[in-house]
C-alpha cells in the first residue's frame, strides 16, 4: 500500500479540525493569539491553507 494512501485519512481529519478551529475565530479577532509566544490566527490562517499545497511542486 502506498504511503500516501496510508496518510490520506490522518489528512482528512487534520483538516476537518483546523477547519473547525478557524470557523470558531471571529473575523475581528485577527491579531488573537492563544499565547503570548503564539502566532495571531490572521497570520496563521493563511499559512495553514498553504501547507495543504506544500512539498506537492
Amino acid at each position: 500500500m502506498p504511503i500516501s494512501e496510508l496518510l490520506l485519512p490522518e489528512l482528512d481529519e487534520e483538516i476537518k479540525k483546523t477547519r473547525t478551529t478557524l470557523e470558531r475565530v471571529p473575523a475581528d479577532k485577527k491579531e488573537f493569539a492563544p499565547h503570548a509566544k503564539s502566532m495571531p490566527l490572521g497570520k496563521l490562517a493563511p499559512h495553514v491553507a498553504q501547507l495543504a499545497v506544500f512539498g506537492s511542486r
